[in-house]
């Protein structure tokens, strides 16, 4: 079967999740046996080393990638106007991947491929979140005006593609209703089945990880609330943060002045992040927006770990809150379950199992390739 991905951007070695789990699709997809070009959108900001991605995939096949320096909308808007020479190749499959490529199924209608869009981050909805979270009128008004935009763009064109990927159930639910005339399917992210490390305590200071990019709002946002108004009220806790920045330059860029970050380790680099993260006893994710699967719940699940977060973490996730993982969203509510799992390691150790159990059982790379697989199979044969 040959398929070509369209991708809205992408980085090289994967520098986000979703371009992580992108290549991971596309890596696995060649090893059994399918033919795969790749081609579309890479963003000025993105590093994007195309020889190394080369020499590390030979099998894939690359075609056109072009830069841009806008956002997501403006490239969405730009390739309705767009017209692109296709290839004479003979796909079976085409799959779009982000909101950025929508508009560019209008290149391809006369095509006899089957069309697929996989909406990772579902565009409008992500902009309707950011709109109703936002404190500033200013920032309101220019969210609201992007969520329109993209909700009128996904409402015009996404009845055009033979089927709609999203990355949760959840997602599906909410959005199936905005666009009737669209044909929904979902299917998760996956990982590696790790090897699970049964938790033990090794003293009594609960060590616990804030793990996210504090280069994103609403990640930054999160942390600051945990390092504000948790942390302190917490016995015998230490911080880290693995953050993709650092202390100086984190407070070079946030005038705080009534933490005490001398207390709180930041770590911009780990050479193995599954054997980092498992020396704590809870990962902590109190993120204030997004949409779809969060990649750090589920890795954090799949290793075992005791996680603690928002509703936004946990997002669309497999599992209950008391069971695989605690969902957490005022200042009381974290303060009490960090308190509470201080005393009590036997919970830690109990929730961590359930929580690789749940995600084993979900997630794992040949349960969701198999959908994968399924889904290109039953395309063809509309």
């Amino acid at each position: 079967m040959n398929i070509l991905f369209v991708v809205s951007n992408l980085s090289y070695p994967p520098a986000e999740g979703a371009h992580d789990q992108t290549l991971n699709l596309i890596i696995n997809l060649i090893k059994n046996g399918y033919i795969v070009k790749l081609q579309g959108f890479i963003k000025s900001d993105s590093s994007f080393d195309l020889d190394r991605l080369k020499t590390d995939i030979p099998e894939l096949k690359l075609g056109k990638f072009e830069n841009y320096s806008t956002n997501y909308i403006f490239l969405a808007i730009k390739n309705i106007f767009c017209r692109r020479k296709i290839s004479h190749e003979l796909f079976d499959i085409i799959h779009f991947e982000g909101f950025g490529v929508l508009t560019s199924v209008t290149n391809y209608r006369n095509s006899h491929s089957k069309l697929l869009m996989s909406l990772i981050d579902p565009w409008a909805r992500r902009q309707k979140r950011r709109m109703l979270a936002s404190k500033s009128t200013i920032h309101k008004l220019v969210f609201f005006v992007s969520w329109k935009i993209a909700y009128w763009l996904e409402m015009f064109f996404l009845k055009d593609y033979d089927a709609v990927h999203l990355v949760s159930a959840d997602d599906l639910s909410n959005i199936s209703l905005d666009y009737p005339r669209a044909t929904f399917i979902d299917i998760p992210v996956f990982f590696e089945v790790k090897d699970y490390k049964k938790y033990r305590r090794t003293n009594d200071v609960l060590s616990v990880l804030f793990w996210g990019d504090l280069n994103v709002p609403y990640l930054s946002e999160g942390f600051l609330f945990i390092i504000k108004t948790v942390i302190p009220f917490v016995s015998n806790v230490e911080l880290k943060v693995l953050g993709r920045t650092s202390k100086s330059v984190y407070l070079k860029n946030h005038d705080i002045d009534d933490v005490d970050f001398e207390k709180i380790a930041f770590i911009t680099w780990v050479d193995d992040v599954d054997v980092f993260i498992s020396d704590f006893d809870i990962v902590i994710l109190p993120d204030k927006n997004g949409t779809g699967l969060k990649n750090r719940t589920i890795s954090s699940m799949m290793l075992g770990m005791t996680i603690v977060g928002s509703d936004f973490a946990f997002d669309g996730v497999a599992g209950e809150h008391g069971k695989d993982f605690f969902i957490c969203n005022s200042q009381n509510e974290y303060i009490e379950t960090l308190n509470l799992l201080q005393k009590n390691s036997e919970t830690l150790a109990i929730v961590g199992k359930s929580a690789n159990k749940t995600a084993e059982q979900n997630y794992s790379k040949d349960i969701v390739m198999k959908e994968w697989d399924e889904l290109y199979r039953r395309l063809l044969n509309k």
